[in-house]
């Protein structure tokens, strides 16, 4: 049974800044944009330790706290209720440096590197890429447009994007992470006739760097969603089959890593 995620560790936290595993990510959302570098890099120490990121091999998962109205609101939501939306966890380590997740993120066509899971994809950068790779801006924003299908039935989303890059400093276990915010301000579209619904969608990532040059990998996901026949976004199995394909998604990344890259 998916259960709520406590702290799996903690020693050396950052004082003031929640240590247990679901504080620290709700506190990381709320800081994204306003908060300064150093909060967010003592944010990402504490959700370390939470997630024992030293010693961590392999995927855990579990569901997590839900957003607040407070806290969509904040995003931009305002006509729908953020408790309608379950969340979900994923914790891992991906075989793979951060500057080149950094590069898989933010590359154009995610499409073309994760086959089969849209089926049109398009980026609306705020900003230039390469810039912001090479360290100069801080953040990166973009609109994202797609189709894909679940289940016999084609919808459109819309999500805005950003990503904001922090340095670790002396005391913290990682020398730079990644934060990234996926928001879905409107529900997606389905095709005429169906009684599908994807209402909420609201994505938080944290990429940092392990010493041994892996990536750790905090992947949160809130979601509101009836499929039809009974599958909806609070069903387990329905929770189950979304966790999953989220460590397959890092299990691709992976890959795109063994290959060299995105090209």
């Amino acid at each position: 049974m998916l259960v709520v995620l406590l702290a799996l560790g903690g020693c050396k936290k950052v004082e003031d800044i929640p240590a247990d595993l679901d504080g620290v990510v709700h506190y990381l959302w709320d800081n994204l944009e306003a908060g300064s570098d150093a909060a967010l890099a003592d944010g990402v120490v504490n959700l370390d330790h939470a997630m024992d990121g030293a010693t961590l091999t392999e995927a855990f998962d579990g569901s997590i706290s839900r957003l607040s109205a407070g806290q969509a609101e904040a995003v931009g939501v305002t006509d729908r209720d953020p408790a309608d939306a379950a969340g979900i966890f994923l914790g891992n380590v991906i075989h793979c440096t951060l500057p080149m997740v950094a590069e898989i993120v933010t590359w154009p066509d995610q499409a073309a590197l994760y086959t089969g899971v849209y089926d049109s994809y398009s980026r609306d950068y705020e900003g230039e890429i390469g810039p912001f790779l090479a360290g100069d801006p801080d953040e990166l924003r973009w609109s994202l447009e797609y189709e894909a299908s679940v289940l016999g039935a084609s919808y459109t989303g819309h999500s805005e994007a950003l990503v904001r890059r922090v340095k670790g400093g002396d005391e913290a276990p990682f020398d730079e992470a990644y934060l990234a915010q996926f928001v879905a301000p409107e529900p997606a579209v389905f095709e005429e006739g169906s009684e599908k619904t994807f209402d909420q969608d609201y994505q938080f990532e944290v990429y940092w760097s392990r010493r041994s040059g892996e990536t750790l990998h905090a992947y949160a996901m809130w979601r509101e969603a009836n499929w039809g026949t009974g599958f909806t976004s609070e069903d387990e199995g329905v929770q189950r089959i979304l966790l999953n394909n989220m460590e397959n998604w890092d299990k691709d990344t992976d890959e795109i890593c063994e290959d060299g890259g995105p090209s």
